[in-house]
């Protein structure tokens, strides 16, 4: 387990932070080198966290895997329907009736509802592999993650304002 933690380590910490060195400013939205670089500092900070054999974490990342993809297929429809929407009622000229309103509504309602019944069945289906106090360290885990990189996103925006 140290193994894989030190290969990680080298292999994704050591090229972010000369990554750091070379750049100025957060990197640009969308970029997905920067996003799979997060994510894999997220996965680094998660073994801290739980102390796992190699098996639950092989399990754990597959699953994870498994169930943001589920995500973002549900938030990629979603955003295609918010597009829709700018692209009729903001940017055109397209008349927004009540029937037209309550179905759009209910489509967005819908991916909602989705979404937030993928997250409850995956976080029940963590008991397969992790123990229930383990599956709350994970849920605590990835709260306090993504506050951080909002306040380490929020702090590199506030020095680049700062520093034009």
């Amino acid at each position: 387990m140290k193994k894989v933690l030190l290969l990680l380590v080298f292999f994704i910490i050591i090229p972010a932070t000369t990554w750091g060195q070379f750049h100025d400013g957060p990197p640009p939205r969308g970029d997905k080198k920067h996003f799979d670089r997060i994510s894999q500092l997220e996965k680094i900070k998660l073994l801290e966290a739980l102390d796992l054999e190699e098996e639950q974490v092989l399990r754990l990342f597959s699953r994870r895997d498994s169930h943001q993809d589920e995500q973002r297929v549900i938030l990629e429809k979603r955003e295609n329907l918010i597009k829709e929407l700018d692209e009729k009622f903001i940017a055109g000229d397209e008349e927004l009736t009540p029937e037209i309103f309550n179905g759009y509504m209910e489509k967005l309602a819908g991916y909602e509802k989705t979404l937030a019944e993928q997250r409850k069945a995956y976080l029940y289906s963590l008991k397969e592999i992790l123990s229930e106090e383990d599956v709350i360290k994970y849920i605590v885990f990835e709260s306090k993650f993504r506050q951080m990189v909002r306040n380490i996103l929020m702090d590199e925006r506030g020095r680049g304002r700062k520093g034009k």
